[in-house]
């Protein structure tokens, strides 16, 4: 079963990876804000999916010590929410047009 974990969480964060790629290619005023989220997207699914191959690799403990634990969570919220709003700007710039 943690394989099956690390596994989804891998195809998961390679299929957020190739997602932001691609929209970040696209010419549409969305395409980069849709890209940064996709990218955020990519580093919480690498974030869990270290967590769990270092759970499964480790009996269930992982090797990452509470304060690298913590960082790393800090640094998914704080993406996350940047890239929420720079999309959330950005369709209010768009619909006032």
């Amino acid at each position: 079963m943690d394989a099956m974990t690390c596994l989804l969480g891998a195809f998961t964060t390679a299929l957020s990876l190739y997602l932001a790629w691609w929209f970040g290619s696209v010419r549409h005023d969305l395409g980069v804000p849709l890209a940064m989220m996709l990218a955020a997207e990519a580093l919480a699914g690498l974030v869990t999916t270290v967590f769990a191959v270092t759970a499964a690799t480790n009996g269930g403990h992982t090797w990452l010590l509470p304060h690298q634990q913590m960082a790393l969570r800090w640094l998914l919220f704080i993406t996350t929410s940047a890239t929420s709003l720079h999309l959330a700007w950005k369709l209010h710039e768009i619909s006032d047009g």
